[in-house]
């Protein structure tokens, strides 16, 4: 199946990576202490200009208004994925300094690393259309919201709402608002420029996993793989809820190709990028990692099934 093999693929470039950050540690090139300046690098410099070099490149604004309903759909399903979290959280007593990590890593998927290879496959002429919609929807939610979660303090009312919103904006924030607003003006880079922010850009998905790999090694291996909250994304997240929308879709007549698109995003494992958010915030990145890490490598087995189902 074409699906497995780039799953498989995608898998190899991530252990790769990741191995990289292992060894690295082992070796001592990389030591705990370097790990927090190397998030830095990550959140402040490479990733936003990727986020701000993948919008400004990808299809221009005509071509996304043709996809339309995937602006509508796109944030319903992130939404339920909020709520469905919150009953898992319930029912299965997540306990309280997890809560907010758990809905984290349970609501955002791994849409630049795995879900774009797969979705360009599965739709070679649309592809890219859809899934930069998408991603405009996806990256802005993650970098705010998303940022938001991976911090352990909880709202202090005596900050008051706008020293709350004051502590979402961020360079990744400002990069995506100004990518948009350069799409709906038509407005691009010189081509030197683009291709300098462009190749620092690229830098990120190989750092972020060279951290994570880094990250692994000073971490406890045991406890991570007993970690039962990272089971419960794959099966409820991964499985159950992708499977329920798509009976409900068929049976509406609406599992169109757009609404096949975001069934397949829903498929995908956690964010990487959440466990440098933790790390950075002070919150409890080991138990980010294990979430991560566990439900990347079953969804070596649960996406090629469920891509088979879709089709």
């Amino acid at each position: 199946m074409k699906e497995l093999s780039i799953v498989s693929n995608q898998l190899f470039l991530f252990s790769f990576l990741y191995m990289v950050g292992i060894l690295s540690a082992k070796l001592k090139i990389i030591r705990s202490s370097d790990l927090d300046s190397l998030a830095k690098f990550i959140v402040n410099v490479t990733m936003p200009l990727m986020l701000f070099t993948t919008i400004t490149n990808g299809p221009k604004i005509n071509a996304l208004k043709d996809i339309t309903p995937i602006f509508l759909w796109y944030p319903i399903v992130i939404g339920l994925l909020f709520l469905v979290s919150g009953l898992v959280i319930k029912i299965f007593k997540i306990k309280d300094e997890h809560k907010n990590l758990f809905r984290a890593t349970f609501v955002f998927g791994n849409t630049g690393f795995i879900g774009i290879p797969l979705i360009l496959s599965l739709f070679p002429q649309s592809g890219i259309i859809y899934v930069s919609g998408c991603m405009i929807i996806d990256q802005l939610l993650l970098w705010t919201i998303g940022v938001w979660l991976t911090k352990p303090v909880k709202f202090d009312k005596r900050q008051g709402f706008f020293q709350e919103f004051k502590n979402i904006i961020n360079s990744s924030v400002v990069s995506i608002f100004l990518a948009v607003i350069c799409l709906m003006l038509g407005f691009s880079l010189p081509n030197l420029l683009n291709q300098a922010f462009s190749q620092v850009g690229n830098l990120t998905t190989a750092l972020a996993l060279i951290y994570v790999g880094g990250l692994f090694f000073f971490t406890d291996k045991k406890s991570m793989f007993k970690n039962i909250d990272a089971y419960l994304i794959v099966i409820i997240k991964m499985l159950i809820v992708p499977i329920l929308l798509f009976l409900i879709c068929k049976q509406a007549g609406a599992f169109t190709d757009q609404i096949k698109v975001i069934l397949v995003l829903l498929t995908l494992p956690s964010m990487s990028s959440l466990v440098i958010f933790a790390k950075m915030n002070n919150s409890d990145s080991r138990y980010t990692l294990a979430n991560i890490t566990l439900s990347t490598i079953l969804s070596l087995l649960t996406i090629p099934v469920l891509i088979f189902l879709f089709n």
